[in-house]
């Protein structure tokens, strides 16, 4: 065998019965060299692709007069219905598919594929992961009893990764992701860092990144991290979204609206969509389209859209009194229950209402809850929010200042003689 020889592997299923052929064959005049086949079941094709492996390997040792190791994997084969189970849940928990629903089918694969195989370190990496992303796609308000649930779960199974084949490679975006969900931004960043040094063609990982620089306050960093998922990943709708959604805090509004257009076309979820599509309509002072919107984001979650009409004209002219007193009736409604905080907080936000915003803040915090929606904070709405002394003390809570003095801080804001400002 030369560097002229060329390896072929042939696949034929009968039934439940394999038909495995591999040959060598001489580039230059097409002659065989040597063929050689392997026959199994097809719940043995671990078994047979593992025997294939060793040949292969003593072929070319034998060619090369040297001893070659086959690389051997961690555990035992995997359980084919197991196998299928989790290749159908990677399907499902995709970036071009994510969405709740998709993401709550990927989770019941994963856990039946573990069933089957309890040593299925990707199904329990996968599950880990699904569990960590489930939290920021639901359509409704949850217990903070039921975000700990999750992360809780998602933990135990990056143990179980751990144990089966103890690379830890594996585990930092996920460990990563969970730790900005706690607004604990050093581990995060560390974790990110690790991570991409050990995956850097990984998009959804740059995606990630990508989202927690924007939550930080690094808005063009977190551009060009989207661009860089994007040129990994050109098909997924997602993706394109985040290119968007960074595009929309660095103020480039046709730029991002471009972007959700064509997130919105390639089927991504409209729950996704939503949030991000407030603050573009609001700028875009599209007042009608943003009527609909919020009602129908009230009426999805079974509440009242009294407050939807005083809310539109507040935000027409944001700086009447009347906006004070539709601020006041967002916090009664909050407290009752008839409107999502974080729907709330982003009004807030563009009512232009700092102690509003604060205020609100408080219970997202108790909820653990923020971090979803800290890169808001860095937009040019939230300029007055900035600008006022409730946010430095903000900043200080959430432990964004002491993150900022290890790694750099932003653009929008400098801590001088102690003090910290932000514009």
């Amino acid at each position: 065998m030369d560097a002229d020889t060329l390896l072929y592997i042939s696949v034929r299923r009968d039934g439940e019965r394999l038909r495995v052929t591999y040959q060598w064959v001489n580039a230059s005049d097409c002659y065989l060299i040597l063929s050689e086949p392997y026959e199994g079941r097809l719940d043995d094709i671990f078994k047979v692709q593992k025997a294939i492996s060793e040949a292969i390997v003593g072929r070319l040792a034998s060619a090369l007069g040297k001893t070659l190791d086959v690389l051997q994997p961690t555990g035992p084969p995997p359980q084919p219905e197991a196998y299928q189970a989790f290749l159908l849940g990677l399907g499902q928990s995709h970036l071009a598919h994510r969405g709740e629903e998709s993401i709550r089918s990927s989770i019941e694969l994963f856990q039946d594929a573990i069933e089957r195989d309890p040593d299925l370190a990707e199904a329990h990496l996968n599950l880990a992961e699904a569990y960590t992303l489930l939290p920021t796609y639901l359509n409704e308000v949850m217990a903070q009893s039921y975000r700990e649930l999750m992360l809780n779960s998602a933990r135990a199974h990056l143990a179980r990764v751990a144990e089966l084949d103890g690379n830890s490679n594996r585990t930092y975006a996920t460990k990563a992701f969970i730790h900005t969900l706690n607004t604990e931004w050093t581990a995060a960043e560390e974790l990110f860092r690790q991570a991409i040094r050990a995956q850097p063609n990984d998009a959804d990982l740059h995606y990630w990144y990508s989202q927690f620089l924007a939550r930080v306050g690094y808005t063009d960093r977190s551009v060009e991290e989207a661009k860089l998922a994007l040129d990994l990943d050109d098909v997924a709708p997602l993706i394109k979204h985040r290119v968007g959604i960074s595009y929309l805090w660095s103020g480039l509004t046709d730029l991002a609206e471009e972007q959700f257009d064509i997130a919105r076309a390639a089927g991504l979820a409209p729950a996704v969509l939503a949030k991000p599509d407030l603050i573009l309509l609001n700028r875009q002072k599209k007042f009608e389209e943003l009527t609909r919107l919020f009602s129908a984001i009230q009426v999805q979650r079974g509440r009242s859209t009294a407050l939807i009409t005083p809310l539109i004209e507040a935000l027409k002219r944001p700086d009447d009194e009347q906006s004070k007193r539709v601020g006041a009736a967002l916090l009664q409604a909050v407290e009752a229950g008839e409107l999502d905080p974080q729907l709330a907080w982003g009004a807030a936000i563009m009512l232009r209402q700092p102690q509003l915003v604060f205020e609100i803040t408080e219970d997202l915090i108790q909820n653990q809850e923020i971090s979803d929606l800290m890169e808001f904070l860095f937009a040019e709405e939230a300029a007055v929010c900035r600008a006022s002394p409730l946010f430095s003390d903000f900043v200080k809570r959430v432990q964004l200042d002491l993150f900022w003095d290890q790694n750099g801080w932003p653009e929008a804001c400098e801590r001088i003689d102690g003090v910290i400002s932000c514009h």
